[in-house]
């Protein structure tokens, strides 16, 4: 009677008594036992740690109509609710079991071995926490759900073999210290939370096209990890997604991808290339911040917002390539800006109602689109990289200060369609050395070739001019 009031007791009490850690259940345990002196002496012999799933099979602990456990394993409605011997070394969980509940085997440090039947469907939270002795595990396709730190913590867990319907991966990997590859199913929509964070020998991971999301921290402190190849489903990559895989040597983000959060590749020392794709419209917070060996960046056009820091600390990156050009790091955030601000075409001009009315001030070699009708007042002001312009026909009018200090200016064609040019036009390019001016001119504003102080030639109307002989006659 004793003995029966004794299972009952452990079957209500057992899940609270566990979450309190394996040394506190152990002492519980002990207590129990130890109160009960009506103990048959049939059963007085203390459990064998190394005891197979065999010998315990042959084992009866009791009267089996009371005590919940089969096998050392506590079951209700064909959920594992938990392990009866902490220092089990093997189990095999029965066929008809569903699934494996939150911490069933928390702590079970011994154990080695686990098979799992084809039933079950949902292993639950942190349900093998701390077996730091299992070294490999297969979970059958029947499986669809891994919830969060299934295995966390199975430091010496180096095989798994995933089923083909897991749907998620939530955390369920973190602290697996001696994982070093891992094939994710096709099935897999949700790599969760530091699924595979601390996985510290981790040497390469694929995600398949099935990935929607990559949460936050998912590779955390993977320092190992030499390869990453995101698959082109992937629309999210989370805060601190990579954080700290310091032996990562290149990323190419997928076109799929809409947003990079913060510091998701921060501290991967020796990442020397970043391939950003055309779907991602924000990169957040640091998310390159220490990335030492960073030399070569590609941004897709979409981008339209860098936040603060993004490449703070890349001491080796000088510039970064976007809308295929290349920019000084130091100002590719007002590029970006500039980019959004307007909607500037291939040649980096905007144009409004036929006119040019802005140029990106890093522009190098810009032809004109045919049909513009006019250079607008200050267009190209201050484009220090502007070395070439081409200004097609259809132009008419060339408003005033249109490239004033353009300092790089060498090579200006004007069109045969041009009829004025206005004051200050090319004042203070001091790149140009000669330029004809078509017949076509009928008026031309004083100070057009103000501060030009390597002009030497300047050709109009069938007269070629130094700068002191167009002065004295037009200003």
């Amino acid at each position: 009677m004793r003995l029966r009031k004794i299972g009952a007791a452990a079957l209500t009490v057992l899940t609270a008594v566990m979450l309190c850690g394996c040394s506190s259940f152990s002492r519980w345990l002990d207590s129990l036992w130890n109160d009960s002196d009506s103990f048959d002496n049939s059963h007085s012999n203390s459990y064998d740690s190394s005891n197979s799933y065999d010998d315990l099979q042959s084992s009866s602990y009791g009267d089996s109509d009371a005590s919940p456990f089969n096998y050392g394993l506590s079951i209700e409605n064909n959920k594992v609710i938990g392990c009866y011997y902490k220092d089990i070394k093997q189990v095999v969980i029965p066929d008809g079991v569903t699934s494996i509940g939150d911490f069933a085997f928390n702590c079970c440090d011994k154990l080695t071995s686990v098979t799992i039947p084809d039933s079950v469907t949902m292993i639950g939270d942190y349900a093998f926490n701390d077996c730091t002795s299992l070294t490999s595990i297969t979970i059958p396709d029947s499986v669809t759900e891994l919830r969060n730190g299934a295995f966390n913590g199975c430091t010496n867990l180096a095989g798994v073999y995933l089923g083909n319907n897991v749907t998620s991966i939530d955390g369920a990997f973190s602290g697996c210290k001696s994982l070093t590859r891992i094939t994710i199913p096709e099935s897999v929509t949700y790599i969760g939370g530091f699924s595979f964070s601390e996985c510290s020998d981790l040497i390469d991971i694929t995600i398949p096209d099935s990935v929607a999301y990559i949460d936050e921290g998912a590779f955390y402190n993977c320092e190992s990890l030499i390869s990453a190849k995101i698959g082109n489903g992937v629309k999210y990559i989370g805060d601190n997604a990579f954080y700290n895989c310091k032996s990562l040597t290149s990323i190419d983000v997928p076109d799929s991808v809409t947003e990079i959060g913060y510091g998701a590749f921060q501290n991967c020392i020796s990442l020397t290339s970043a391939k950003i794709g055309n779907g991602v419209t924000m990169i957040g917070y640091g998310a390159f911040q220490n990335c030492m060996s960073l030399t070569s960046v590609y941004l897709g056009d979409s981008v339209k917002t860098l936040d603060h820091d993004v490449f703070k600390y890349c001491v080796c990156l000088e510039s970064i390539y976007y809308k295929q050009k290349e920019f000084p790091l130091s100002e590719i955030e007002n590029v970006i800006y500039d980019y959004n601000k307007y909607p500037y075409d291939e040649n980096g001009l905007y144009i409004v109602d036929y006119e040019v009315a802005d140029c990106l001030y890093n522009a190098v070699e810009v032809a004109v689109p045919d049909g513009v009708k006019t250079i607008g007042a200050m267009a190209f002001l201050e484009c220090h990289s502007l070395k070439s312009i081409t200004i097609p026909d259809s132009v008419t009018k060339i408003k005033y200060h249109a490239f004033c200090d353009c300092t790089s200016l060498a090579r200006v064609k004007i069109g045969n369609g041009v009829t004025s040019i206005d004051s200050g036009a090319f004042a203070n390019c001091i790149s140009l050395q000669s330029i004809t001016i078509p017949d076509s001119v009928t008026s031309v504003s004083n100070y057009v070739f103000e501060g030009c102080i390597g002009l030497t030639s300047i050709t109009y109307k069938g007269k070629t001019y130094t700068l002191d002989e167009w002065l004295k006659l037009y200003g």
